[in-house]
């Protein structure tokens, strides 16, 4: 999107309880990315991604800030919710998305203004993949990643179509059991929106409550609750590539919020456990009203 070979870059959120968020981006030069096809192993300048025995690791360098995350993951639970590369535009154009790993042990320290914080918790990572501009076919991108308290997992996201994409949307849902074998995958078929606000960040209408319908005749109930990030994404970039943006995206934002989601597949001899309440983060992408 940038100008010249300024087509890659870094972002960082930081989100403090009582504190707000804070969104910081840091755009490179094409020339500044090396990758290797086939290697786990990413690097701009002093950021890198890269694969050791244990899982993934994280190192970012943006202004006063250093962040380092250690993942252990072994890649045995993830899923492609598209379902490989899905077709948005005939002949050759595409979007893939893939959730690798979720809810795995991390840890690592992030480096503000000379403080040092520690980290420890859980997360995640996933990634899009497409050949052919987002906002030329959606409005609205999402992500819900959840879990439950006997580790089965339940993902499902997607996109909203603007009015020239047929059928108008494009989500799938998938369970996973504990060892990361999926149960039941597949498109959503319907959806109603039960309940809805205007989100007070974004401004944009957003589901508090909604049902969704998948194949195999399950169906669940998926609630919002409290926003734990909102990301102005015009809010901290420079002039140049916010004028690139701006000539494209409308209104872009996102929004994370923790949900919770109620899975009922009647008639389908699922484990018991991957009926339990699952809980989780629901992230927003908005484009365009």
């Amino acid at each position: 999107m940038g100008p010249g070979t300024k087509n890659c870059g870094i972002s960082l959120v930081i989100h403090t309880l009582g504190e707000g968020t804070q969104f910081i981006t840091k755009e490179f030069s094409s020339k500044d990315l090396i990758a290797e096809k086939g290697k786990f192993d990413l690097k701009i300048e002093s950021n890198r991604m890269s694969l050791n025995p244990e899982g993934v690791e994280i190192q970012q360098e943006i202004n006063n800030i250093k962040l380092f995350l250690s993942f252990k993951s072994d890649f045995k639970r993830g899923i492609s919710l598209s379902g490989g590369k899905h077709t948005v535009n005939e002949p050759h154009q595409f979007v893939q998305a893939d959730i690798a790993y979720s809810f795995q042990s991390a840890w690592g320290y992030l480096i503000q203004d000379g403080k040092k914080r520690e980290l420890l918790g859980t997360g995640g990572l996933e990634h899009l993949l497409t050949n052919y501009e987002v906002y030329k076919y959606s409005r609205r991108w999402e992500l819900f990643r959840s879990i439950n308290g006997k580790e089965f997992r339940f993902y499902s996201g997607g996109f909203l179509g603007n009015d020239s994409f047929p059928g108008g949307y494009f989500r799938t849902a998938a369970l996973l059991n504990s060892d990361g074998k999926a149960i039941v995958s597949g498109k959503i078929t319907k959806f109603d929106v039960l309940e809805s606000e205007k989100e007070p960040f974004s401004g944009y209408d957003l589901p508090l409550r909604e049902k969704i319908y998948f194949e195999d005749g399950c169906s669940a109930e998926l609630i919002r609750k409290q926003s734990v990030g909102s990301i102005n994404v015009l809010s901290n970039i420079s002039s140049v590539l916010r004028f690139f943006i701006g000539l494209f995206f409308a209104k872009p934002y996102q929004i994370y919020s923790l949900a919770d989601l109620n899975l009922s597949c009647p008639g389908k001899n699922l484990p018991p456990d991957s009926l339990e309440t699952f809980n989780g983060i629901l992230s927003y992408y908005l484009i365009n009203p």
